[in-house]
């Protein structure tokens, strides 16, 4: 975390920088709270851009490859044609992002994102407060920028660990669901399936729960109270520790075939990238 002052405001402050610096209970917040506040034209950018990445992560099948298939050379053919008509949107929608547009859209949101993560009140960041200046143009989009950035699990270097220490005490991630067969298991897969059912609607809390259902002490087993006793605790699982979660059980399912029941879930974490949109690169961000 990177501590400041601000002149006039009581207290010390501090913005993440990285994936640790983030509880997973606050990245929910984030999710729930300031994504579906964000400007149309910010969540079309960043949308374009997820997509952009599902194609490229579609076209490397074809790479190295000689295509021999009329049918995989039209498949070719369509991604790239798709991924062209993308890239020309985004750039549409940078370009349309005017001065007047980026100070009463724009900034506000970073403000909000900044104050949400910081505690810095939003009417200091916008100079709405007697006597406090408030942050400038520059100064503002650069904070939220690595906000943003310190949150894209994609920049993040993976331990592929299945254990992992919590406030003291060694979690384990299962290798593999339903070792035995009994009702025990039986109970952790079916309450695990109707959390990943969740997740893959879109429903981005429902991860807590899979993590609450597939992460015990070592030595556990799966029960309702040690369900209960994660469920009050896992907010405060470091974000780093979640996505190392993720990508663990991506890889085992990778491994074991994509029927897994946590490959959508794991693949849906892979893929999210609430990182920058770069609109400032057009707009000169003043």
């Amino acid at each position: 975390m990177v501590l400041f002052t601000v002149k006039g405001v009581e207290g010390t402050f501090a913005y993440p920088e990285k994936l640790s610096d983030h509880t997973f209970g606050k990245f929910l917040g984030y999710l729930e709270e300031l994504v579906p506040k964000e400007p149309l034209r910010l969540r079309q950018i960043k949308n374009a851009y997820i997509e952009e990445e599902e194609i490229d992560l579609a076209l490397k099948a074809f790479e190295g490859r000689t295509i021999v298939s009329a049918n995989k050379q039209a498949e070719f053919e369509e991604l790239t044609k798709k991924k062209a008509a993308i890239i020309s949107q985004r750039l549409e929608w940078l370009t349309s992002i005017d001065q007047v547009y980026y100070t009463h859209e724009m900034l506000p949101h970073f403000a909000r994102v900044v104050s949400f993560f910081t505690g810095l009140p939003y009417a200091a960041i916008m100079g709405m407060m007697p006597g406090i200046q408030g942050m400038n143009p520059h100064q503002l989009e650069a904070v939220y920028e690595i906000i943003i950035r310190s949150m894209d699990v994609q920049e993040y270097q993976y331990d592929y660990e299945n254990k992992f220490v919590f406030e003291g005490d060694v979690y384990v991630v299962p290798e593999r669901l339903m070792k035995n067969g009994n009702v025990i298991e039986f109970m952790e897969s079916a309450q695990l399936q109707a959390q990943m059912q969740k997740v893959q609607n879109g429903t981005w809390t429902a991860m807590l729960d899979v993590c609450c259902v597939l992460l015990k002490k070592e030595g556990e087993v799966y029960s309702s109270n040690i369900y209960k006793r994660n469920k009050a605790n896992f907010e405060r699982l470091p974000l780093d520790v979640v996505v190392n979660v993720a990508f663990f059980l991506l890889r085992r399912s990778e491994q074991l075939g994509r029927s897994s029941l946590i490959y959508s879930m794991a693949q849906m974490l892979a893929l999210s990238k609430p990182g920058s949109t770069n609109y400032k690169k057009t707009t000169g961000g003043s």
